[in-house]
């Protein structure tokens, strides 16, 4: 039915495809850690310009989210 060079052919296209996505997947993951440092500064900042705990300046920052998406 196929012969052996297109069996080839489609999987060096595959191979191509699964190395590009673990590319992707690679630079999403840095992304989100990239996101989650800036959100840990960010809710530390809050916390000691307020002088209140980072526990409740995250919980300020949930409850004025809500407020937003009400």
């Amino acid at each position: 039915m196929f012969d052996e060079k297109s069996i080839e052919e489609v999987k060096e296209i595959v191979y191509k495809r699964i190395n590009e996505l673990e590319g992707m997947v690679a630079n999403q993951s840095e992304t989100i850690k990239e996101q989650e440092k800036n959100l840990s500064d960010a809710i530390a900042y809050i916390a000691k310009i307020s002088g209140i705990s980072e526990k409740e300046a995250l919980e300020l920052i949930h409850s004025q989210k809500n407020k937003v998406n009400d």
